[in-house]
């Protein structure tokens, strides 16, 4: 698609936005820089990226990445245009995915009362127990909300599907199918998500599908509102 939009000339982001930007991540990196600033964010993570080419310790967790990944880490060019490019989505992204969220949250809530009545008896009861504070620990300790949240992704996911690019010849197992190194796979996660196979009566809004005990018995990777492995998304918390 990226190719298409540049053999077109067309142009998803106005110039003017554009050139805000990347005037924006150039002052930031020559300030950085040159005054030694250190802020440990994600704008330092790219900074060092292009300074070195790749992380510190970024890439020893064999468990995680594959020699591949290692390999690519170390051939990474970035320049300042490509920092503003990530620095864009970043920003972008992090605003339009969290308001889409909360406001289907809030729907579904304003649509089904029982949920509602309970999902706001057990905020109320653990800000009470906190001294009537809403805090980082209160929020954690809110395990029907984190449910509701999750049933929330997972009926109205960020991204209805993700696009990887297969890095070597693989056989997918107990099949004759093989991906050719370089193929694009597209992973259809509104589609997993509204398999009544791993979710039953997956138009219904249930929160009950996010107990401990229910996770269990569905594999992992058929949840997917922020990817998984290296490259899921940089805004996902365990």
């Amino acid at each position: 698609m990226p190719k298409l939009y540049k053999l077109l000339g067309v142009q998803i982001v106005d110039p003017s936005v554009t050139k805000f930007f990347t005037s924006v991540v150039s002052q930031m990196i020559n300030q950085r820089e040159n005054n030694g600033m250190i802020r440990h964010d994600f704008m330092d993570l790219l900074i060092e990226l292009k300074n070195k080419g790749t992380l510190e310790n970024g890439t020893d967790n064999s468990a995680i990445f594959s020699d591949e990944d290692k390999q690519a880490a170390k051939e990474i060019e970035l320049d300042e245009n490509i920092i503003a490019a990530q620095a864009f989505v970043f920003f972008a992204a992090g605003y339009e995915t969290s308001s889409n969220t909360i406001a289907f949250c809030l729907y579904e809530l304003a649509l089904n009362q029982e949920i509602q009545d309970k999902t706001r008896r057990e905020v109320c009861d653990v800000i009470q127990a906190q001294g009537g504070k809403l805090t980082y620990d209160a929020v954690q300790e809110m395990k029907y909300l984190d449910m509701v949240i999750s049933e929330t992704l997972r009926k109205y996911p960020p991204a209805p599907m993700l696009s990887r690019k297969c890095e070597y010849n693989y056989q997918i197992p107990n099949s004759n199918v093989e991906l050719p190194a370089g193929m694009r796979v597209i992973i259809p996660i509104y589609g997993l998500h509204h398999d009544p196979n791993y979710y039953p009566d997956p138009a219904r809004f249930n929160p009950e599908r996010f107990t401990k005990e229910n996770k269990r018995t569905r594999h992992p990777y058929t949840y997917l509102p922020f990817g998984e492995g290296p490259r899921n998304c940089i805004g996902t918390t365990d």
